[in-house]
């Protein structure tokens, strides 16, 4: 098996200086790192301040930054998930309002700047207190039109203020920014009121995208800038009874959609939970439904369409008939399949989550399930993301703190 994803994964990381792509356009800039950045991890739980060993490493310091440490001593280079919203920034105690105040907190500054993460997503929802409430999911609240076009020109500003500063201040770096399941959000609107919804839901990716753009084409032919591009998450592609695929067809042809999301992300759970094989096939037939959106019309259109699409969530919790979890062989297929169908990433779901002992993912003893449980799926994960890489794996075979010491044959 290994052996066969690292020759899989290796024949399709290589970057032609033939495409003709001018590397100073968000299309050459997004050729260059696609599919090179491999798999990395959701890192949720960061919304607090480290107040119990059981929770944190460093004991009086932050949950994001506890994480982002751990998580940096295992790897070269990983694509990395953070949140951005109103309900997860008040880190420092300090009251936050626009998406640019939230990311100049030192806490993120010391993430968003690491040389470990040079992809991150941010799940990015601005405060605009208001008759339609925040950034938010804002198209749920059903507010007077007034207010909801006046969020929109908020919403516009705020991306395109985050999208600058990003540019200007992370040099080399790529962010995307994106919603969090967007068909779960609609799932849970009166079928009365959906149509309407669904429009407000398009000018919303819109008005996001839209601020991307104002400022990419501010800073175009700056060749120093980050590459900030903007994804719309979908979660339903496999429609059943009472689920329904929304965002896809919102995307597909809905005509409120004037500025068509540069990416598309797909956050997996859609199988029947019996074998990975279904898993697997579920996975690149939903993919393959998102190649046929008319990306002729999206801002990356020269590419083919398999380097718009990566899978913002996976995982399966599942527990075989003998109580062994199902995952770590999963995240060997899904890295295959990334190497088959050349999507750009993956992200395991929650891997590294030590926001409370709630959670059933974690690599804390004591929180969640038992680390000696969770220690395969994060070998695995790390086993394909280093082909990915084809830079090998860094590990400090003296560092004591950390829960990899039985892997030392990868570098000792």
């Amino acid at each position: 098996m290994t052996s066969m994803l690292f020759s899989s994964l290796l024949a399709v990381l290589l970057f032609s200086a033939a495409s003709g792509l001018d590397e100073n356009t968000v299309e050459g800039q997004l050729a260059k790192w696609n599919g090179s950045m491999g798999m990395g991890t959701n890192h949720w739980g960061f919304d607090g301040k480290c107040v119990e060993e059981k929770n944190c490493q460093y004991v009086g310091g932050n949950l994001l930054t506890d994480g982002a440490e751990w998580l940096k001593k295992q790897t070269t280079a990983m694509p990395l998930k953070i949140t951005l919203n109103k309900s997860k920034y008040n880190i420092s105690g300090e009251k936050k309002t626009t998406l640019v105040d939230m990311v100049t907190d030192p806490v993120y500054v010391n993430v968003l700047k690491d040389k470990t993460f040079p992809v991150i997503a941010l799940v990015a929802f601005g405060d605009h207190p208001g008759g339609c409430g925040s950034d938010d999911h804002p198209y749920t609240k059903l507010c007077p039109d007034s207010d909801w076009k006046t969020l929109l020109e908020e919403i516009k500003t705020d991306f395109e203020k985050l999208t600058e500063h990003l540019m200007q201040e992370y040099p080399g770096k790529t962010f995307i920014l994106q919603n969090w399941e967007g068909d779960n959000a609609l799932g849970r609107i009166k079928e009365a009121a959906l149509d309407l919804e669904k429009t407000r839901m398009a000018q919303w990716f819109s008005a996001r995208q839209e601020g991307v753009d104002l400022s990419r084409e501010k800073m175009k032919g700056n060749s120093k800038a980050a590459l900030v591009l903007h994804a719309a998450e979908v979660n339903v592609l496999r429609p059943k009874e009472g689920k329904y695929d929304h965002v896809f067809h919102i995307l597909l042809s809905n005509p409120a959609l004037e500025h068509k999301p540069d990416l598309v992300s797909y956050s997996y759970y859609e199988w029947g939970k019996k074998e990975i094989s279904e898993g697997v096939e579920n996975l690149r037939e939903g993919l393959e439904k998102i190649q046929q959106l008319p990306f002729s019309n999206f801002a990356t259109n020269k590419l083919d369409s398999s380097k718009r699409m990566f899978v913002g969530e996976f995982a399966s919790g599942l527990r075989l008939n003998n109580g062994d979890y199902v995952d770590e062989e999963f995240i060997k297929e899904v890295g295959l399949l990334q190497a088959a169908m050349k999507f750009s990433m993956s992200f395991l779901w929650n891997l590294q989550n030590n926001e409370s002992e709630t959670r059933h993912f974690g690599l804390r003893e004591g929180v969640g399930l038992n680390a000696k449980k969770i220690l395969p799926l994060w070998n695995a994960l790390v086993d394909v993301q280093c082909t990915f890489e084809n830079n090998g794996c860094k590990y400090n075979c003296n560092t004591k703190e950390i829960w990899l010491q039985d892997k030392k044959e990868w570098c000792c």
